[in-house]
C-alpha cells in the first residue's frame, strides 16, 4: 500500500511539472520511475523516450517479479515509447526480443550518457520544436561529465532558441 501511495504521489508531482513547464517530451532514464512517470505522460498526452541502461541479462524478469504489475507495465511502456535509447546493441536486442518490438526506427543506440544532441531529434521523427523536456533520472557522480556536457549544449541551443529554459 505504501508503494502505491508513493507512486501515485510521484505521478501527481510529475504531472504538475509537465503542466507547469509545458514539457514537450519526457526522457525516462530509470526503470523504478516508470510507475510514476508513465501514467503522468499518458494522462497529460506527453510523448516520452525510454532509456535502456542495462546490459545485464535477466533485469526485466527481476523487475517483473519484484514489482507488482511491472510485467504488464513494461510491455505497454516500451511499446508506446516514442523512441527507445539503448546503451548497447545487445541491450537493444534483449529489449526487442523480450517485448516483441520491431525496430522500425524506434531504437537508437547511444553510449551510457545523457545526450541532448540532434541525434534524438533529426532523422528520428521527433519534433524539432520541443522547447521543454523533462529528464527523470538519478544524478550521481558518475553522471557528472554528462550533466556538464548537457548544460553546455543547452547553453548553445539557448543562443538560437531564446524561449528555451533549463529548470
Amino acid at each position: 500500500a505504501k508503494e502505491s501511495k508513493r507512486s501515485k504521489r510521484g505521478e501527481e508531482q510529475i504531472k504538475q511539472i509537465i503542466q507547469k513547464y509545458e514539457i514537450g517530451q519526457v526522457h525516462v532514464q530509470q526503470f523504478d520511475c516508470i510507475s510514476s512517470v508513465f501514467p503522468a505522460c499518458i494522462e497529460t498526452n506527453t510523448p516520452y523516450v525510454a532509456f535502456v541502461h542495462t546490459g545485464i541479462s535477466g533485469v526485466y524478469e527481476w523487475f517483473e517479479k519484484c514489482f507488482i504489475g511491472y510485467d504488464s507495465i513494461f510491455e505497454i511502456f516500451f511499446n508506446m515509447a516514442e523512441k527507445i535509447v539503448a546503451i548497447t546493441e545487445s541491450a537493444k536486442e534483449e529489449n526487442m526480443k523480450h517485448y516483441n518490438i520491431k525496430d522500425d526506427g524506434k531504437y537508437i543506440v547511444i553510449n551510457n550518457s545523457i545526450k541532448f544532441d540532434r541525434r534524438l531529434k533529426q532523422n528520428n521523427n521527433i519534433p524539432n520544436n520541443i522547447t521543454n523536456f523533462l529528464i527523470v533520472s538519478r544524478f550521481g557522480n558518475e553522471k557528472l561529465t554528462s550533466i556538464r556536457n548537457a548544460i553546455k549544449i543547452f547553453k548553445e541551443y539557448n543562443r538560437k532558441h531564446k524561449e528555451s529554459k533549463l529548470t
